[in-house]
């Protein structure tokens, strides 16, 4: 969704050209890119990039992760890294306290 910051209520659908499931954490990166994390079925982080200030974008990227129902994403001086903290679980009714931290290569 793309909301102008000076009128939210004019926000628009973002035209993606695959379908990126249910995206969680965003992560802004240079050049025009986004990357999100899909913890549906898929587990993975996908690469958007637009050419048109966001009206839509195109899938440059779709990285499977390892770890189960990763949530958000962080820059760091080293690069992005995605946490997975078992929300699948928490979802679910159970209670877990196993997170993993990992680097986005």
């Amino acid at each position: 969704m793309r909301i102008p910051l000076w009128e939210p209520e004019k926000f628009e659908l973002v035209r993606v050209d695959v379908p990126i499931g249910k995206p969680d954490g965003l992560l802004v990166r240079p050049g025009n890119r986004l990357l999100a994390v899909d913890n549906t079925a898929a587990n993975r982080v996908v690469e958007l990039r637009s050419a048109d200030g966001w009206r839509s974008a195109v899938v440059t990227a779709s990285t499977p992760w390892a770890d189960k129902a990763p949530t958000t994403l962080a820059a760091t001086h080293c690069g992005p890294y995605a946490l997975a903290g078992r929300l699948d679980v928490l979802l679910g009714g159970g209670r877990s306290d196993e997170f993993v931290l990992r680097r986005l290569e």
